[in-house]
């Protein structure tokens, strides 16, 4: 296709309205349809072009802007977020919308098949092929022949799945894609869904960690023993905790 010689398209702001949450490209040489893709998805987080701007010297970028209007064309490596479309694309996930942290695979156009980890119409779960079940707890839960639970199951992944069930409602949960927030299970999804807001100098925090257990949340972040010392001390493998 062919409008105004731009290469993409998309909806602005409209991120989470699933008929407008789309890009339309050209197939153009890859370094290029990367900056492009890029570009519609600033779009769609509500950027507006970077000459669109009233206040542009006040968002800096390093060489040229992601958010250029003739960006398109220019080698990805070459492109640079400013510091305006950072502080509002950050502003957009601190608004923990629903559709970065929960989405449906169901309707994806591609075939349905028993091992892709894709749950599909006629399956209650998918881990993968054998081999990759077999590596998982998940594979207790969902038989990877059929990519249905197993006896007794109702879940096999989500943080608020326990042992192959799914855990009650008001239990303890940590946020799907934050680790360091805590939720609430609903009861009816292995996902812990309700978000809980709390003051930080609440003790409840104590309680909370991350990284697979390895390390401790403070103000909502998870604070990595291991990069702490490397910035205070440079990298060592040979220190003790």
């Amino acid at each position: 296709f062919s409008h105004n010689h731009s290469t993409g398209f998309s909806y602005a702001g409209l991120l989470c309205q699933k008929e407008y949450s789309v890009i339309v490209a050209t197939l153009i040489q890859p370094k290029f349809l990367v900056s492009t893709i890029a570009h519609e998805i600033g779009h769609l987080f509500g950027l507006p072009h970077t000459e669109e701007r009233t206040n542009l010297d006040k968002c800096p970028c390093h060489n040229i802007c992601m958010m250029d209007s003739m960006v398109h064309r220019i080698d990805f490596k070459d492109i640079f977020w400013s510091e305006c479309d950072k502080s509002e694309i950050l502003r957009e996930l601190k608004n923990d919308k629903d559709c970065l942290s929960f989405y449906s695979e169901a309707n994806l156009n591609q075939q349905a098949l028993c091992g892709n980890k894709v749950v599909d119409p006629g399956e209650e779960c998918d881990c993968g092929f054998l081999k990759e079940c077999q590596k998982e707890d998940s594979r207790k839960c969902c038989d990877p022949l059929s990519c249905k639970f197993t006896k007794g199951s109702n879940c096999y992944k989500g943080n608020c799945c326990n042992n192959c069930q799914i855990r009650k409602a008001s239990e303890k949960c940590h946020m799907e894609q934050q680790e360091c927030k805590h939720g609430l299970c609903d009861g009816i999804s292995s996902n812990c869904r309700i978000f809980l807001d709390y003051n930080y100098d609440n003790n409840n925090e104590k309680e909370l960690t991350c990284n697979y257990g390895k390390d401790q949340c403070f103000k909502g972040k998870c604070i990595r023993r291991d990069s702490t010392c490397e910035i205070l001390y440079g990298e060592s493998k040979n220190v003790n905790f």
